[in-house]
């Protein structure tokens, strides 16, 4: 069974530093007898106060509540569990946001307290999807079913979220370790300097499909954007997820190297700039010649007799 995160809590009174509400926690006797509840201590970067909870905690809601009144009123908390991300797909467009979070709850029978993080809409097919956060423990469950919203059975799928650099715009790392082209100042839908993509008119293009040799005539990261499919898909593989036989780039059935190579449109662009440099089209006959290099027409049959 995989082992789950511990829970742990956020605490913060205004006008208190960390010092001072550890302070008051520590004089109140009411919470020395409940200590073994607490894994942990220690202080964030903002200087709030953090409390990890051990596993096997008895009524931690009681427990939490309890450091809040020992801390004293105006005390606010933020609980943070192991939970995954799951996108619901095929939701009618005219589901609210209430139907969705209830169809989650009561398809678990478990007490659960789904959050909506973002929408999606389909405009030309009347649907949308929606990534909801819930604890892990009940993702399993959730994708071996439909989900049933309003009139619709919605299919769900685990969310793997990537990573997206705002120095390069370039996906699976962050600015931290970037050591791509500096970026941050162009326009996320078209590529070009000087104004914010919510402002944008023009029409969109990706910077990073563009340099790679792909199609460029999509809004960057969207599913048109081979960017992005390419690192998604990487984040499954290193997340051991089940990957779709599919190809990731065109949905093809077969994702063979024959496909990758010599069908897939996804790298057109690149098999034509290849095709230029060395004076002819590949075939795969080509890559089976006694030395196993590329041969122009008609070589690797001379050299066969």
């Amino acid at each position: 069974m995989k082992r789950t995160k511990p829970v742990s809590v956020v605490f913060n009174k205004e006008g208190l530093t960390y010092a001072e509400m550890l302070k008051k926690i520590r004089q109140d006797t009411s919470i020395q007898s409940e200590e073994h509840n607490v894994d942990a201590v220690s202080k964030t970067a903002n200087g709030q106060l953090r409390i990890v909870l051990n596993r096997k905690a008895n009524n931690p809601d009681h427990f939490v509540k309890a450091i809040s009144q020992a801390i004293g009123n105006g005390t606010t908390t933020k609980t943070f569990g192991d939970s995954s991300q799951i996108e619901i797909l095929d939701i009618d467009e005219e589901a609210t946001v209430e139907e969705i979070l209830l169809a989650v709850t009561s398809s678990t029978g478990v007490p659960v307290s789904p959050k909506l993080l973002r929408v999606r809409k389909l405009a030309k097919r009347g649907i949308k999807s929606a990534v909801v956060v819930v604890p892990s423990s009940i993702v399993a469950k959730l994708c071996t079913k439909k989900l049933r919203i309003g009139y619709v059975s919605c299919r769900v799928r685990r969310w793997t979220e990537v990573k997206n650099c705002y120095k390069c715009q370039n996906f699976g790392h962050t600015r931290s370790s970037c050591e791509g082209p500096e970026r941050s100042n162009q326009c996320w839908r078209c590529g070009i300097d000087g104004h914010r993509s919510k402002e944008c008119a023009n029409p969109p293009k990706c910077v990073l499909c563009r340099c790679a040799g792909s199609d460029e005539d999509h809004v960057m990261g969207s599913y048109r954007c081979n960017s992005y499919r390419r690192a998604l898909e990487a984040e499954k593989r290193k997340l051991n997820k089940a990957a779709s036989p599919k190809c990731p780039m065109c949905d093809a059935e077969i994702n063979d190297a024959k496909h990758t190579l010599f069908e897939c449109d996804a790298y057109e662009n690149w098999r034509q700039q290849l095709y230029a440099e060395i004076g002819h089209r590949l075939t795969p006959q080509d890559l089976m010649g006694p030395d196993r290099g590329l041969h122009p027409p008609g070589h690797g049959a001379q050299m066969r007799g």
